[in-house]
């Protein structure tokens, strides 16, 4: 008997231990089998893409499913204060919540990454990637090679400014790759229309995308910004495009006269060497011109007299802006200029001097006052929150605090002294 209540007593707590065990290892595999929401956010604060993945993913799949907008040559992921390499293990495990924050970090680029033919176009490197493009042996295939969810004309026509060699690579590519006038980029959704105002482009390489694509000039990025505000945003003081309009204009008698004097647009693309000069001359009649009223004025408006070279340049900067007071026609209203911004911007802005959860910046903005057009330079004192890998929690105090007992015990003394007084 004694052998057998022995035998059947480690049975029992051999039974019941192994029931426990299974326990962890249950939420062990529900973990590695769990998926998490990814969001792969930019330094500015954009987020570029979001994936689902498997919270067990190691560092080389999670490059590897957003291999189509970040390429590993030019970026770098970063989770939480940790760079996340492609020989980690794992790295999820580690993270808490939904959505997961992962930060794309730009990086010098390396010697392969240049010599592509994207590379060499987005490092300004122009004149070889023209050579290149002319001694290739398909040269419509390296055209239609993308990098980072851009396509190479988008590149083209952000780096052609007022290069003559940047307007030939731009004309050549347009030739063998028309239909890439019209395909909008992944971040911002920008037409390489856009790109080209973003870039400070000439009027040429206006002229010459909108006769690719006319669509794209009234076209709107993901904030709701035609090609002509992101210039006179970017380079209110450059800017020289004619009005959207007379651009259309421009770019419909290019068209025609390539296809009069050639068989086709295409042909005329890449056989025409005076391009830019026809194309310039063509922009150069609309220099200074608005586009036309939407009705006729009445007869009984007279000009008028000219104003102020500075009121000019400040009714040119702020035609499209809202107004603070009055309507936009109102001479004695108020105008931004500027938006108020810090210098220190980013996604990490702060972390520096962060006190607990905040820290404190200075803004400044700019606005114009009166039909003069009086630039008025404000500064403003904010206190934003700072990021969540930035932030740092209050340190709790070992001892009960005294400040309440003072300002009681000063009360008192204060009430004593007038009585004091008073007596």
């Amino acid at each position: 008997e004694t052998s057998l209540g022995s035998s059947s007593t480690p049975s029992r707590l051999t039974s019941r231990s192994s029931s426990h065990q299974l326990n962890p290892s249950t939420t062990m595999w529900q973990a590695v089998s769990e998926h998490v929401l990814v969001r792969f956010q930019l330094m500015s604060g954009i987020a570029c893409a979001e994936r689902r993945l498997p919270r067990a993913a190691t560092a080389a799949q999670i490059y590897a499913a957003v291999a189509d907008c970040l390429p590993i040559d030019s970026n770098r992921l970063v989770l939480g204060r940790t760079v996340l390499w492609c020989d980690q293990v794992q790295p999820l495990m580690r993270a808490d919540g939904e959505p997961i924050e992962v930060g794309v970090v730009r990086v010098q680029p390396s010697l392969e990454t240049t010599s592509t033919f994207i590379g060499l176009i987005r490092y300004g490197r122009l004149d070889i990637a023209e050579q290149k493009l002319r001694t290739s042996a398909d040269p419509r295939e390296l055209v239609l090679t993308r990098e980072g969810g851009d396509t190479a004309v988008a590149w083209a026509a952000y780096k052609a400014k007022h290069d003559a060699c940047g307007f030939d690579i731009l004309r050549l590519m347009l030739s063998l790759a028309p239909s890439d006038a019209g395909i909008r980029s992944v971040g911002h959704c920008f037409f390489p229309l856009h790109e080209a105002a973003w870039g400070g482009a000439s009027p040429a390489v206006a002229v010459l995308l909108c006769a690719a694509c006319p669509d794209a000039v009234s076209a709107r990025d993901r904030s709701g910004q035609t090609p002509h505000q992101v210039g006179e945003y970017y380079h209110p003081r450059k800017f020289q495009w004619p009005a959207p309009e007379h651009l259309l204009q421009c770019g419909a008698e290019l068209r025609a006269t390539l296809e009069q004097q050639h068989c086709s647009f295409l042909q005329g693309l890449a056989l025409e060497s005076d391009l830019a000069d026809l194309a310039a001359s063509m922009a150069a009649r609309f220099f200074g011109r608005r586009a036309p009223a939407a009705g006729p004025l009445p007869l009984s408006v007279q000009p008028e007299q000219r104003r102020p070279a500075a009121a000019r340049h400040v009714e040119r900067r702020c035609s499209k802006l809202p107004a603070l007071a009055g309507d936009d026609s109102d001479e004695e209203g108020v105008r931004f200029v500027q938006e108020a911004s810090s210098k220190d911007s980013g996604r990490f802005a702060g972390v520096r001097s962060v006190r607990n959860r905040r820290c404190a910046f200075k803004e400044r903005s700019a606005v114009a006052v009166g039909a003069l057009g009086l630039v008025c330079h404000l500064r403003q004192h904010v206190v934003r929150t700072v990021c969540k890998d930035g932030q740092r929690m209050p340190v709790e105090a070992k001892w009960p605090s005294k400040a309440q007992t003072r300002r009681e015990r000063a009360m008192e003394r204060l009430c004593k002294r007038a009585q004091t007084d008073v007596v």
